[in-house]
């Protein structure tokens, strides 16, 4: 049996079976179901189309199952990752199954993982740790968006868990995190995961969301400054503090001394917006 040809593939869980999604047109229909067998049956062929894998439905009891599958199956060559839940778009998501998603330890060849969890009511510090825990292990990734939004049960015990599961990835070249409203990070948890962007001595891209945090001060600025100085390929920063009260204009300085030594930087986006306490002078 011939292998179809096909320029792109995408995996996608449903809650009703594993769907193979592909390009061309011709097999997104209702007969994609017979190619399933053969695309197990071709690892060497998938593995060039580089598969993703998109976690987006409500039904989670039911992914762990065809998650469990692909784990015993011949996919653990999956080269990205997509994982968008949120309270806002899907209503019945139950806390204890959370974790069934987070089993991207056992795909060792991830280059690309994209999280988005914001304004989840049940995302906390142990959704932090199990994501350590999935995370860690996946030497050869070199994206990771993270989206946390709004989780207002994110601490900075939590950080200490999730900068444990990135530090030691050092191929990554890309990060972008998103802790805008997670009102219970201080400047504690922004130095414990700047001590986790220190290791990250490949970033070409860096950009760091942690508006509306209330508790964080100048120190945070000086934490980034340090961290800027290992960041000696960085191409592209974004960094929004707006709402910060409680940075001054001694904060901006320390941040102007760390992008003074980001010499190859060709993109800069910094969001200051409502930082009342930052003069003109600042």
């Amino acid at each position: 049996m011939r292998h179809p040809k096909v320029s792109q593939l995408k995996i996608q869980l449903n809650t009703d079976s594993l769907q193979l999604l592909s390009k061309p047109e011709e097999l997104k229909t209702e007969r994609t179901r017979k190619f399933a067998p053969l695309f197990y049956n071709f690892p060497k062929q998938l593995q060039k189309k580089r598969p993703i894998l998109s976690i987006t439905q409500t039904n989670l009891d039911e992914k762990k199952d065809d998650l469990r599958t692909m784990k015993r199956g011949k996919l653990r060559f999956l080269r990205e990752v997509t994982i968008g839940i949120t309270n806002k778009n899907f209503k019945i998501i139950r806390k204890e199954n959370l974790s069934s998603v987070f089993m991207l330890k056992y795909f060792k060849s991830l280059r690309r993982v994209f999280i988005n969890l914001s304004d989840c009511d049940f995302v906390s510090n142990r959704t932090l740790n199990e994501l350590k825990h999935a995370l860690k292990d996946l030497k050869s990734l070199k994206f990771l968006k993270a989206e946390f939004a709004n989780c207002k049960e994110i601490t900075d015990l939590g950080l200490m868990s999730f900068k444990q599961g990135f530090s030691s990835l050092n191929k990554m070249v890309s990060i972008s995190f998103n802790f805008n409203a997670c009102t219970q990070i201080s400047d504690s948890g922004l130095f414990i995961l700047n001590q986790g962007f220190k290791k990250l001595t490949k970033l070409t891209n860096f950009s760091l969301n942690v508006g509306q945090l209330e508790d964080i001060t100048n120190l945070s600025c000086n934490s980034l400054m340090v961290s800027f100085g290992s960041f000696s390929l960085l191409e592209k920063l974004n960094l929004d503090i707006s709402c910060c009260h409680e940075i001054r204009g001694t904060g901006l300085g320390y941040l102007g001394q760390g992008l003074l030594g980001l010499q190859g930087l060709k993109s800069l986006a910094l969001n200051l917006d409502s930082c009342s306490n930052v003069t003109q002078e600042g």
